[in-house]
């Protein structure tokens, strides 16, 4: 479509206009198809290896698979008597690697650190993603977890940004320190700690 568009083109001024903007239509329409199938490629290529981390760590001691997916290990067991609403802000630390940077050995690039920053943020559970969303509901404060979260619980097959790739699978270190605001009561019994700090195993390409 391309060739034939060059040559379809005339030495008057408006031929040559149109065929530039059909030229360039053409291209755009190309780059967007070919950017639209590498996302896709790599998408693909994270989706396998994720899905592979989340089945060998669902077997892992300690670690808990919810009806959604989310998998979380309690690193710290809290003193808070009540669980956040959607709705109620929380006060939080946190950090959070790919499972491909989490599964190196040391522990691969941080995509994002409260701790290192060493400032906590703010925010209620409906303004995060949906892996976090579920989880502070089901903490309380005190509360220290280790998260991993499925692509389709974080940021999907669009990625975020330069560190986190299309289909991706999160892994994060939460800790609440405080509900500030409404709440329910905290569902007994409470889940049990399980590791230390910075615990846990790590999967290697190989063991996958």
């Amino acid at each position: 479509a391309l060739i034939r568009s060059v040559r379809g083109c005339g030495s008057d001024s408006t031929h040559r206009g149109r065929c530039a903007v059909a030229s360039t239509a053409c291209i755009t329409s190309t780059v967007r198809a070919l950017m639209a199938f590498l996302l896709a490629f790599v998408a693909l290529a994270s989706n396998e290896f994720g899905d592979a981390f989340l089945k060998a760590n669902a077997a892992q001691p300690g670690v808990v698979t919810t009806a959604s997916g989310l998998q979380y290990r309690v690193l710290q067991v809290g003193d808070g008597r009540q669980h956040p609403l959607p709705g109620t802000s929380c006060s939080c630390h946190y950090e959070g690697r790919t499972a491909q940077e989490h599964s190196k050995l040391p522990p691969g690039k941080k995509f994002d650190s409260s701790f290192d920053r060493g400032e906590p943020a703010s925010f209620a559970p409906n303004q995060v993603i949906r892996g976090w969303t579920e989880a502070l509901q089901l903490m309380v404060a005190g509360d220290k977890w280790e998260l991993y979260i499925p692509s389709q619980l974080g940021y999907g097959e669009g990625g975020a940004g330069d560190d986190i790739g299309a289909g991706d699978v999160l892994v994060f270190t939460l800790h609440l320190l405080g509900v500030n605001g409404p709440g329910v009561p905290a569902k007994q019994p409470r889940p049990r700690r399980h590791g230390g700090r910075g615990g846990g195993k790590r999967f290697g390409r190989n063991e996958l």
